[in-house]
């Protein structure tokens, strides 16, 4: 309505102007109308209908021009609201004039309420400098900054005439410069709901509609292509720096770009092979005529894998392991081939050592002079070698099961046995074994995938061990009985000695004995005769009873064999010095045999040897905490009672001397009791022997026949 009413006040002051201009032109006219002719009356009728018929055409050539005008303004408004970029006019203040839709739906906000808005209010907050540089430099060509300028109001005046005739001014040249040199730069920018983007800002200085100085800005949205640019710095990066040898070349094979990788391998420079093929790499008539397939393959769409001799620009060659592939767009089409090179020189020069390194070890499988047998995982036969089919046994069958299927009558379970050594990764060895009317020793190595078995025949070694040791058992018996023998003449010596001595001192120290009793009962004797007395007594008492373990020491027991178990006697005489292990906190082990324990035996004797050993060890352990251990076994032909100590040990210079009769180490011993002991064990048919390391510990072993 406000045009409407524009173009009628236009109207109406136009008719008056023009009212106004006609009467100053009759004013200033010959004479008034009433005085003019008829001929000059019908004259300026004339002229007056002419004019009214050229005005009228004027009028239809002004609307015609009018309509094209709406048309063309219709066509610029739909070309700057649709247009693909965000258009907005900038006042002084920073506030946004106007705005067509493309800026309002980047910017997330209708176009009526952006209007007023402040252009910096949609900046990111970071970027904000980058605006604010640019648009400083952009007004400091502003046409108002020229304008308030000294050189503008001196020539103010002229300029001002120039300007209507069309010529150009410093001013507004500076002008015209200013306005064709827009500021162009990169930010990002947030729409209303905070959501962050990239754009190019174009900005640019002029005048509005009304003379008033703007600012244009062209807003372009470029979040796609800065995702892309990245990806594009980040896949070239990749590709500058992967280790991998690459090579692009064109539908024709042209080659267009190689990596650093690439230069480095072939010796060549991007510029030095640009427009070359892949030939140029090729070292025989032969790898050409793979270059060729090559291309077949690539140029169908698919993919070649394949291995090729190459040379460098040097001349030198290597071996080189590729993957050529095509590289297709969106509509499917070809547009250019990739090659994936890598140097694999090194690699079949291992291959080739592994090659020949494996053929050595087939070799040394295969002719190794022991029986050889391969299994996997599960124990199952995978191979043997030479050796074992010539053996002249039944052979495995490849797929039988270890020690189940095949060789499954040894002794032990050696399947179990088999299994285990591959879950613990340990060597074992198992000799000895007997297998059939053989003697074999097994060994079981495991490897990742599996375990190698071999068996050594040693029947002949076995049969000759077994005629060796029946000959030392011999040998350990005659010399038992000679130690025997010996230690029964010793005993025998010491007897008569002892006899001797006791037919000459019992009758003395009887007589002293009863002389002594005959003084207590008739005297009254005081201090100090009477501890004098009691002294003497003592002592006579003490020659009588070293007199009796002489005698018994030296004169053969007299058993009494009856079946006993053992493990009862022990436990007896262990109760028997508990309250002394028990004051020197020593702590007991047992490990008693679950075979028979039952053993023809003189039970009071025995149990006198298994006291004092264990008496004998408990004083052999200072420390507290020390262990006395009791262990026992039956091997068919003796029953064994170890019976150990942790304590100082024995020296070496004293051990055979150990049984010798009043030899001792206590301060308190006559050296009588290990004599004793060796005595009934040997009445039995028995051995006692010794075994200690000084700093560990001893143990008497004790064999008992069953």
């Amino acid at each position: 309505m406000s045009e409407k009413k524009n173009i009628s006040r236009k109207a109406s002051g136009l008719r008056k102007r023009a009212e106004k201009i006609d009467q100053r032109k009759t004013s200033r006219g010959p004479g008034k109308i009433e005085k003019l002719s008829p001929v000059e009356t019908q004259r300026v009728l004339h002229d007056l209908r002419v004019h009214q018929i050229e005005l009228e055409m004027q009028n239809e050539e002004l609307r015609t021009s009018q309509n094209k005008l709406d048309a063309e303004r219709a066509r610029y408004f739909d070309l700057y609201d649709l247009a693909p970029v965000g258009y907005c006019t900038i006042s002084e203040e920073e506030l946004i004039k106007e705005a067509n839709l493309t800026a309002a739906n980047l910017l997330g906000m209708s176009r009526g309420l952006l209007v007023r808005q402040p252009f910096s209010r949609f900046i990111f907050k970071e970027d904000q400098d980058t605006y604010y540089l640019h648009h400083k430099q952009l007004l400091a060509c502003h046409p108002t900054d020229l304008a308030n300028s000294p050189q503008f109001r001196q020539e103010a005046s002229v300029s001002a005439k120039l300007v209507t005739q069309g010529a150009v001014v410093p001013y507004e040249a500076a002008r015209q410069v200013a306005e064709q040199a827009p500021q162009s730069f990169e930010l990002r920018m947030i729409k209303k709901d905070g959501t962050v983007f990239w754009v190019n800002l174009k900005m640019s200085a002029t005048h509005d509609t009304d003379g008033t100085p703007v600012c244009r800005a062209v807003i372009s949205d470029i979040t796609e292509h800065k995702q892309i640019e990245g990806e594009i710095i980040f896949l070239s990066s990749i590709t500058r720096n992967i280790s991998d040898s690459i090579i692009v070349t064109d539908t024709n094979f042209g080659i267009v770009y190689v990596n650093k990788a690439a230069e480095q391998l072939f010796g060549y420079k991007l510029d030095e092979v640009k427009g070359k093929t892949p030939d140029i790499f090729n070292v025989a008539p032969m790898a050409t005529l793979t270059q060729l397939q090559v291309y077949k393959t690539v140029s169908s769409g698919k993919i070649y894998e394949g291995e090729s001799l190459n040379r460098r620009k040097d001349g030198s060659t290597f071996y080189c392991e590729y993957r050529a592939m095509p590289l297709i767009d969106d509509n499917g089409e070809i547009i250019a081939f990739l090659g994936i090179q890598r140097d694999i020189t090194r690699r079949k020069r291992m291959e080739n050592e592994l090659k020949k390194n494996q053929e050595l070890s087939n070799a040394l499988f295969e002719y190794n002079p022991i029986e050889t047998i391969v299994v996997d995982r599960e124990g199952r036969v995978v191979t043997f070698n030479m050796r074992k089919r010539n053996s002249g046994d039944k052979l495995p069958q490849i797929g039988n099961i270890m020690y189940k299927d095949y060789a499954g009558k040894h002794k032990c379970d050696m399947h179990a046995e088999l299994m285990k050594c591959m879950s613990t990764g340990e060597i074992r060895e198992f000799p000895d074994l007997k297998y059939a009317d053989k003697f074999l020793t097994v060994t079981i190595a495991p490897f990742p995938d599996g375990a190698i078995i071999t068996s050594i025949d040693v029947t002949d070694r076995k049969n000759s061990e077994n005629l060796l040791d029946l000959a030392y058992r011999k040998l350990d018996l005659a010399h038992n009985k000679l130690l025997a023998v010996k230690q029964s003449e010793l005993l025998a010596f010491t007897g008569r000695i002892a006899a001797g001595i006791a037919h000459e001192i019992r009758n003395p120290s009887t007589t002293i004995s009863l002389s002594l009793d005959q003084l207590f009962k008739t005297l009254k004797l005081k201090e100090p005769q009477a501890k004098y007395a009691e002294i003497i007594y003592k002592n006579v008492n003490r020659i009588n009873y070293l007199i009796n373990e002489m005698l018994n020491c030296a004169r053969p027991p007299k058993l009494n064999m009856k079946p006993y178990d053992i493990h009862e006697l022990l436990n007896d005489m262990v109760e028997s010095s508990a309250m002394k292990m028990s004051t020197m906190k020593i702590k007991l082990t047992k490990e008693f045999t679950t075979a028979n324990s039952v053993v023809k035996v003189d039970k009071e004797q025995i149990e006198r040897v298994f006291l004092n050993l264990i008496i004998n060890a408990i004083d052999a352990m200072s420390k507290k905490g020390s262990t006395l251990s009791i262990v026992t076994d039956n091997n068919g032909e003796y029953f064994l009672i170890n019976i150990g100590d942790t304590g100082k040990g024995i020296p070496e210079e004293n051990i055979g001397k150990i049984f010798d009769p009043f030899f001792t180490t206590k301060a308190s011993g006559i050296g009588l009791g290990l004599t004793t002991c060796y005595a009934v064990v040997v009445s039995h048919g028995g051995t006692i022997e010794v075994s200690s390391n000084l700093s560990k510990g001893t143990v008497f072993t004790v064999s008992l026949p069953v």
